[in-house]
């Protein structure tokens, strides 16, 4: 457990690590820009801890278990944080969407396709078994060359939908209507569709029971395709949560400073309810969202039941974190830094995550070694982020 005790003090000493607290008021600008990049680099360690969790020398130890079933929450506040700032700068910025396509879709396009090369350069290097069509198809981004790269494709799907729907409707309703019919057509996508080809049969029998996964095309074996999985999905409603809040902030405050502490209490509560509900007892009852391999169904309602906890999970977890930031403003140089490389820390966590997994063969791994693993892979991506960045940087100035 040292290596929990380790990773958890400083998750816990960066969070804490330069925050103000207001008595007896609270804070002029909620998330400010400051303190929404030292969120973002938050939430940006939060998922690489997450990722480091859930490898098989950790799992089987016992440890980072806090961040195993908890990713989705820091993903939420990076959509919750990208509704609120696109709301709040479109109701500052006049002619804001007139250039709103160079500024954020461009911002996470460059990035996203030089990931992409990287990665397709690394997995023809290192794993030669991969056909040549989902190769080439990597390249277009249809078929992910980085499996984590898919919030690229979803961040940029809801810039689509936010300008759309603020670009062409007369009414905020209207605009709020589009974003979330995009945010439940995306979810629809994944709780029908599942985690593959589940609805194709061969002999009348569902094709992953009765045939073995090496003799099926690569194209129907799981998460291959966009929307494939549940974490395509389980965290975009704070995006229109924080659009909403950011549009109409002056009187969502007002009424969020009354029985203040009862409230953030309310929120608090509501998402521990949900993450016990949706891990302790509908885990007990096989309800989840890998139901086909669980039980050979599509388990279209188990997911669509699982995905409703989560929802109210992810949303209350925002909600009570700008409750928090009412009074505590949170930032030091460190979560700073993070915070500023926080798309190219998520980008590049895989080769790291992949790249030391040397240390830490299954089964016989010492708490050393797995302290060790995951300092360098939090060092080597944070390494990575930084030459990325710069990159990107040239890159984007070149293309804008």
């Amino acid at each position: 457990m040292i290596c929990s005790i380790i990773f958890y003090l400083i998750f816990v000493a960066l969070t804490i690590i330069g925050a103000r607290y207001s008595a007896g008021s609270f804070q002029e600008k909620v998330l400010d820009k400051e303190s929404s990049a030292s969120l973002r680099g938050l939430m940006a360690l939060g998922v690489i801890l997450h990722h480091i969790s859930q490898k098989e020398a950790f799992s089987d130890a016992g440890e980072l278990s806090f961040f195993v079933d908890i990713g989705f929450l820091f993903v939420g506040v990076f959509f919750f944080l990208s509704g609120l700032g696109l709301a709040r700068s479109l109701e500052s910025k006049p002619g804001y969407l007139d250039s709103f396509f160079r500024k954020r879709v461009l911002s996470i396009a460059v990035p996203f396709y030089v990931m992409t090369l990287i990665y397709f350069g690394l997995n023809f290097l290192m794993h030669k078994d991969i056909p040549l069509a989902k190769r080439l198809l990597s390249l277009t981004g249809i078929t992910l060359a980085n499996e984590q790269s898919w919030y690229v494709i979803v961040q940029a799907t809801m810039y689509i939908a936010f300008f759309a729907a603020f670009r062409n409707t007369k009414t905020r309703t209207k605009s709020y209507a589009i974003i979330l019919a995009v945010i439940l057509l995306e979810a629809a996508l994944f709780l029908i569709g599942g985690h593959m080809f589940w609805w194709i049969r061969i002999d009348g029998s569902y094709w992953w029971i009765t045939n073995k996964w090496d003799t099926v095309h690569w194209s129907w074996k799981p998460v291959c395709w966009w929307f494939q999985g549940e974490w395509w999905v389980n965290s975009t409603i704070t995006f229109l949560i924080g659009l909403v809040l950011g549009f109409n902030e002056k009187a969502i405050i007002r009424y969020l400073k009354k029985i203040y502490w009862i409230k953030t209490a309310a929120f608090l509560v509501m998402a521990v309810a949900a993450h016990l509900i949706w891990v302790k007892f509908l885990g007990s009852l096989n309800i989840n969202y890998w139901t086909e391999f669980g039980s050979g169904k599509p388990g279209i309602d188990d997911k669509f039941i699982t995905w409703i906890i989560q929802t109210v999970e992810v949303s209350c977890t925002a909600l009570f974190i700008y409750m928090i930031s009412m009074k505590f403003k949170t930032e030091n140089a460190v979560t700073r830094f993070l915070g500023s490389h926080s798309l190219e820390l998520y980008l590049m966590q895989a080769i790291a995550l992949f790249g030391w997994e040397f240390l830490i063969p299954e089964g016989n791994s010492t708490a050393m070694e797995r302290c060790l693993y995951a300092f360098l892979v939090i060092a080597s991506t944070t390494l990575m982020a930084v030459i990325f960045k710069l990159i990107c940087r040239i890159l984007l100035k070149k293309a804008k």
